[in-house]
Order: C-alpha cells, then sequence, then structure tokens
C-alpha cells in the first residue's frame, strides 16, 4: 500500500487538486491500483521523476510489476500499478 500513500501524498504536494479517487482490484491474478486526483496536471506542470515515482517504480518492480505515472486523458494526475498477487500474498 505504499503506492497508494505516496499518490495521495503527491497529491497534496503537487496536484493542486480537490479530489483524489483510489480503485483497487484484483483480477486474473493481478493487484490493480489505480489513483487519480483532478489536479492541474499538464505537460508543463508534470514534475520531474523524483524519489516517490522512482521509489513507487522500484517497489512495483522488485515484485514483479509496473507503474505508469502522468497526466490523465481528461486533466489530472493518474497512477496506475499492476501487481502479481502471488508476489504480495
Amino acid at each position: 500500500m505504499r503506492i497508494v500513500q505516496e499518490s495521495l501524498t503527491n497529491v497534496l504536494r503537487h496536484a493542486d487538486a480537490t479530489s483524489a479517487e483510489v480503485d483497487i482490484r484484483a483480477s486474473d491474478g493481478v493487484l490493480h491500483i489505480e489513483v487519480l486526483d483532478n489536479g492541474r496536471a499538464t505537460v508543463a506542470t508534470v514534475p520531474e521523476a523524483g524519489h516517490g515515482l522512482r521509489g513507487m517504480a522500484e517497489r512495483a518492480e522488485a515484485l514483479g510489476g509496473r507503474v505508469q505515472a502522468g497526466p490523465a486523458g481528461d486533466g489530472g494526475w493518474r497512477v496506475h500499478a499492476e501487481l502479481p498477487l502471488t508476489a504480495i500474498v
């Protein structure tokens, strides 16, 4: 759940958002985590990869998963992680 924690910390620190949604679900042996906010993430305001984003990616990769983070299609910021359930159960 460090990915959720770090994502929500980033929302508070960087997004200037008024809301954030967290969706966690499992399907086909994969845990999907998505955090979406309604902040002002545009190409000009996207933070450079830092310890937080890099740390999320490293934790996911260590478990055989992956993390994608970037501007959401309709504004805001989106973090999506996929982790194999076998690695976390």
